[in-house]
């Protein structure tokens, strides 16, 4: 709806196609790592004695799993740096070319700040995710 509804959509309507996008994909990525950060470090499980199978008992702790605390912004962190990167990579390439310099210089102006921003708050979550384990 996003990409081919620019005429077919209100400018509203198209924004929120845009907005549910970014918030499902989100959502998606922390059931990800909540996924993988019990299995790096498992919470909220007990064994039952009976049938010798884990069975969960919270699914609080599952979702406040530390392991997952840590995953989460950091891989919104890169996240946001591998976009910002290629934000400025396009409008470099753009003011290179002299071409809409009006439009990219502060696109890539923002793409800086965004990147080095990002990058350090991504690196800075990463350096303590190893030692919660």
């Amino acid at each position: 709806l996003w990409i081919f509804g620019w005429d077919k959509l209100s400018p509203a309507l198209h924004a929120a196609c845009i907005w549910l996008v970014a918030i499902g994909t989100t959502l998606s990525a922390f059931f990800i790592l909540a996924a993988n950060s019990f299995m790096q470090h498992p919470v909220g499980l007990q064994v039952n004695e009976v049938t010798g199978r884990a069975e969960m008992t919270s699914i609080l702790a599952l979702l406040t799993n530390s392991t997952l605390l840590y995953a989460f912004p950091h891989t919104l962190f890169s996240a946001l740096s591998t976009a910002a990167a290629l934000v400025l990579g396009v409008s470099a390439w753009h003011l290179y070319r002299r071409r809409d310099t009006d439009v990219f210089k502060p696109s890539a102006t923002v793409a800086i700040v965004v990147l080095f921003v990002s990058t350090a708050l991504g690196g800075t979550v990463g350096h303590f995710q190893p030692v919660d384990a």
